[in-house]
């Protein structure tokens, strides 16, 4: 067991891992491990920020669509100034009408470690892919609060294209409309492909495996046993000599 978890499939050998947090200079801030070679960087973030008290309050929870400070925008002026054209605009109602339709829970973080109001605070949340149920985006939006200055507005993106310099992805179209105008008009925001998720009909298909295995009755199992034993013994294999 234990050499199976230190066994590192990437650099074929067995090792230890620690989690290394550093500045953007490269000085280190902190070391936490060791960590077995099996666990990836997303579990040992996890762990991190559940055991480490420091670590994790440095994100708080948004609570009911609270986010003092953070710039109250319309339709236009990010057309203009910040996804420059409609289509990151018309992709982010389609992430948010998904995110607020589904039955889970769409949390967003920001940053509490600010040492007076002038700081810039950090809003984080991540966004399901609309191609791959395995992908969920990570993006960043950082914001001076109660500025209207969309200057102080930075942001950044996992996707490839998340860190383009002239306008934004629709991920990050999605969080910055959300919460400069969405989360203040929920009731306006277009719900996109809704005709057509009417028309379509549930079909529960994660328990079809289950029922047909149960389905088959142990009599059954030693009916078709005794029958492959009777063809190999009818058919035996020939050998080489």
């Amino acid at each position: 067991m234990i050499q199976r978890k230190l066994l590192s499939g990437h650099k074929k050998r067995p090792l230890v891992k620690p989690f290394v947090i550093t500045n953007s200079n490269a000085k280190i801030i902190d070391v936490y491990g060791n960590h077995a070679a099996t666990d990836n960087g997303a579990l040992i973030m996890e762990n991190v920020m559940k055991t480490d008290n420091d670590l994790k309050d440095l994100l708080k929870k948004i609570e009911e669509l609270q986010a003092d400070g953070f710039p109250k925008l319309n339709v236009e002026i990010i057309r203009k100034n910040i996804t420059f054209g409609y289509y990151q605009l018309e992709q982010a109602n389609g992430y948010l009408f998904e995110h607020f339709s589904a039955n889970e829970d769409y949390e967003f973080l920001v940053s509490n470690n600010l040492e007076n109001e002038e700081d810039s605070k950090i809003v984080f949340a991540k966004i399901q892919s609309r191609h791959s149920n395995s992908f969920k985006y990570k993006k960043f939006v950082s914001f001076k609060p109660y500025s209207n200055n969309l200057d102080n507005l930075s942001w950044i993106c996992s996707c490839k294209t998340g860190k383009k310099t002239l306008g934004c992805c629709s991920h990050v179209a999605a969080l910055i409309y959300f919460m400069g105008y969405g989360r203040f008009n929920l009731e306006n925001i277009p719900k996109a492909g809704m005709k057509l998720k009417n028309i379509i009909i549930p079909i529960l298909n994660d328990t079809d495996d289950d029922e047909e295995v149960s389905s088959i009755l142990p009599q059954d199992l030693m009916k078709r046993s005794l029958s492959i034993d009777s063809e190999i013994n009818n058919n035996p294999t020939e050998t080489k000599k």
